[in-house]
Parts: structure tokens; C-alpha cells; sequence
């Protein structure tokens, strides 16, 4: 189905090489009398989608549909990767150990930080050799 729809799916011009894929999830209200195998909170039942939506004609390429319980990082380290994707995630799908795993395959991510994160900014230092030859050259 997925190939069916690429052929008619807008398509898109990136500035990027790489393919971007947007992943999230999103709770969807369920009745709990109706669906009681659903239990989200006391009185309340829900589903859950975990999609990786690719940019490129906006389409799904992964999909899992869980419990309203479940949590996105636990759904995270199933969702198929290829080497040089892009991954754009929020704060729900901040897991270090599933950011190694994307950087060991060759892939990337952008996310935003919690706010108690604890972090420390490295610089290498030959980064900036290029600027120090161009004042050379240009004195």
C-alpha cells in the first residue's frame, strides 16, 4: 500500500541529502465500557499510534498502535532505522541510550532538551583551522 500511495503523494524538494522522518505519537480517546482492554486512567480508555511519518510526500513508513499506556521511548528502539536519516523528535522520545543506537547506525537526530538535563558543550578546536588560514592568507 505504502508503495501505491508514494506515486500520488506531494513530493517535496528538501535542501537535505538525507531522507527526514518526523516520529511521534498521539492518544486517541477510547470508550473504557466499550474497551476495556484499554485502560488509560481510572475512567478513561485510549489507543495509541506511534507513527515515523517520512517529509517526502508525507506518508507513514512505520506504525505501531499500542495501549494509551505505553510510552513513546519504550517504542522508540523498534522503529526501523537506515543509515543517514534524520530524526525529529520531542522531549517524550529523549533516551540516551536509543540516541547511541541512532548514532551507531549512522543516523541523526534533532530534539529539544528537558529542562533538567544535564549537559556540557565540547569544542574541538581544529574545527576553526580554516579560519585561522584564511586570516593568514589574507594578512
Amino acid at each position: 500500500m505504502l508503495s501505491k500511495c508514494k506515486d500520488v503523494s506531494p513530493m517535496h524538494k528538501f535542501r537535505f541529502k538525507n531522507p527526514v522522518f518526523s516520529i511521534d505519537a498521539t492518544t486517541i480517546k477510547l470508550c473504557l465500557n466499550l474497551y476495556n482492554w484499554a485502560k488509560f486512567r481510572t475512567r478513561k480508555g485510549a489507543v495509541k499510534p506511534h507513527v515515523k511519518l517520512n517529509h517526502a510526500g508525507y506518508l507513514p513508513e512505520f506504525m505501531l498502535m499500542t495501549i494509551g499506556k505505553v510510552h513513546e521511548a519504550k517504542i522508540a528502539p523498534i522503529i526501523p532505522v537506515n543509515q543517514g536519516d534524520i530524526f525529529v523528535v520531542d522531549r517524550g522520545y529523549i533516551d540516551f541510550n536509543w540516541f547511541k543506537e541512532l548514532d551507531d547506525k549512522g543516523a541523526f537526530f534533532v530534539t529539544r532538551l528537558k529542562q533538567n538535563s544535564y549537559y556540557s558543550v565540547t569544542v574541538y578546536k581544529d574545527r576553526w583551522q580554516i579560519e585561522l588560514f584564511f586570516k593568514t592568507i589574507k594578512q
